[in-house]
């Protein structure tokens, strides 16, 4: 919340995430409240995910009264592997498999 209202900024990895990268949506929306201050929030959906997506994600507000408020978060991604024997079909855990 704030007075003006504070503008949303997204990072991961300490890199900016910006409007038009097709991998992430950013919905942020603002409400006036009855004190008269501007709420604002903010939510990051990744579209797909895969192991690169690991790492810190932070979350900025800024305006031109206050320094910067932000929150970080770290995300860890996990996955079934997979696995190839010998040139034989490619099993994914964990299904139970027999190799002789």
């Amino acid at each position: 919340t704030g007075i003006p209202s504070p503008d949303i900024t997204w990072q991961f990895n300490m890199a900016d995430i910006t409007i038009g990268m097709t991998k992430y949506i950013v919905n942020t929306s603002s409400v006036v409240g009855s004190d008269k201050n501007n709420e604002v929030t903010s939510e990051l959906i990744v579209t797909t995910s895969d192991m690169t997506d690991a790492g810190m994600y932070t979350c900025q507000a800024n305006n031109s009264v206050l320094s910067t408020s932000m929150d970080s978060v770290e995300v860890v991604v996990q996955f079934i592997p997979n696995v190839t024997i010998s040139g034989s079909d490619t099993v994914t855990s964990p299904d139970t498999f027999q190799y002789t």
